[in-house]
């Protein structure tokens, strides 16, 4: 094995331990008050993108019911296959009880680039 060859397979061993630690990050922007989430399921990186180092940001907008459960997710933004493994994740999520019905933004970062 050349130099080169071994600078290479260890610079993409590396790429490939980021993706697996890195995996995917949430960040939640709340536009209709405090509301803590109770149960956080992770979406699943789909593996045909993150083989190929495609990651990402998606966007929802989450509309949680006054008992806390999900009633609705809309994709504002993202890759199509990002935004389905993310919605899917988060139709599963339980949010703190409240008075009221209201929206919340959640991003989703796939990949490395958090």
């Amino acid at each position: 094995m050349t130099k080169s060859t071994g600078k290479r397979r260890l610079a993409q061993f590396a790429c490939l331990i980021a993706v697996f630690v890195c995996g995917s990050k949430v960040v939640l922007s709340r536009d209709g008050g405090e509301r803590k989430v109770l149960k956080k399921v992770e979406p699943e990186y789909p593996s045909v993108l993150r083989d190929k180092g495609i990651g990402g940001t998606v966007r929802l907008r989450v509309t949680v019911k006054p008992d806390g459960t999900v009633k609705d997710v809309q994709i504002l933004g993202g890759n199509a296959v990002l935004a389905e493994s993310a919605s899917r994740a988060v139709h599963q999520w339980r949010f703190a009880p409240a008075d009221h019905e209201g929206p919340t933004e959640v991003t989703i970062h796939f990949g490395t680039r958090q």
